[in-house]
């Protein structure tokens, strides 16, 4: 949708975003440019903008690799963080990727140790945690029966 790109820019960008992003640090305008031509284009990303009242509020993104394995991302505008809605936004957009063709069979999580906000949201969906690496907690949610 129009305006989406800038949202994304925006929301990328704020600082409590970049310190618990996996890169640490923000991203210039023509980088996400670049980036978020790629994604909208990519068949093995699928990305949800969540709103409220049509107002977008967050999103939710799904990096699928040919393992049947799917890298989860979410972030929520910060006017809207601390209101609850980190739950019920991954829940709806976990919902809306099994719908997909051939959804992914499981999903991954990086999520920095010390961000509890982003931990409680996926182990309120189901994910749990498989390991840790540099300051990172892995969370996994199968979707599939194997």
């Amino acid at each position: 949708m129009p305006g989406d790109e800038r949202d994304l820019y925006t929301w990328r960008n704020d600082p409590a975003a970049i310190a618990n992003s996996v890169t640490g640090r923000a991203v210039g305008w023509e980088e996400h440019r670049a980036w978020f031509a790629r994604a909208s284009s990519d068949p093995m990303t699928v990305l949800y903008i969540a709103e409220r009242d049509g107002v977008p509020v967050g999103m939710c993104r799904f990096d699928r690799h040919e393992d049947g394995v799917a890298e989860v991302s979410i972030n929520i505008a910060p006017e809207f963080r601390r209101q609850g809605l980190g739950s019920s936004m991954l829940e709806s957009a976990i919902d809306a990727v099994r719908l997909e063709p051939n959804p992914p069979e499981v999903l991954v999580a990086d999520i920095h140790t010390d961000h509890a906000a982003s931990v409680a949201i996926f182990r309120r969906q189901g994910f749990e945690r498989v390991g840790t690496t540099a300051g990172f907690d892995r969370f996994r949610l199968p979707l599939t029966l194997v």
